[in-house]
């Protein structure tokens, strides 16, 4: 959903049982314009909001002139107001991310545990517990 058309999308969502406050509606409004003012990008899009059991982040995605597929940079917030960018992962992440099970917290410090299951000898496992961010 484009920063530009914000305003009507959203209340489109309603329908679908995705509601923002009145805060959160304006704060988006306005961030989304200043976010692609000062990182120059051609267009922004929400991408939508992950709820999570402290916290809930909001998805936005920046895309720039030259290329709309590869110039993209993604960021979240947590106030709608302050945008951070999203870290790029390396595979071998992306293969830890996968192994998490379990509800998202909301909380980028917080550390997430996996278990690392390997099948040993005549199919019993060994795992053990490591803790990923």
């Amino acid at each position: 959903m484009d920063s530009e058309g914000l305003t009507l999308s959203i209340e489109y969502l309603a329908n679908a049982g995705i509601v923002l406050s009145t805060e959160q509606k304006a704060a988006l409004q306005t961030s989304l314009v200043m976010l692609q003012n000062s990182q120059k990008f051609y267009k922004v899009q929400l991408w939508g909001k992950i709820v999570g059991i402290k916290e809930s982040y909001f998805i936005a995605c920046g895309i720039g002139k030259s290329n709309e597929l590869l110039d993209r940079k993604f960021l979240y917030s947590l106030d709608c107001m302050k945008w951070c960018l999203l870290p790029i992962l390396p595979e071998s992440r992306t293969e830890m991310c996968r192994k998490l099970t379990g509800r998202f917290i909301g909380d980028p410090t917080y550390e997430y545990e996996y278990i690392d299951t390997k099948v040993v000898g005549d199919g019993e496992e060994a795992g053990g517990r490591n803790k990923q961010r």
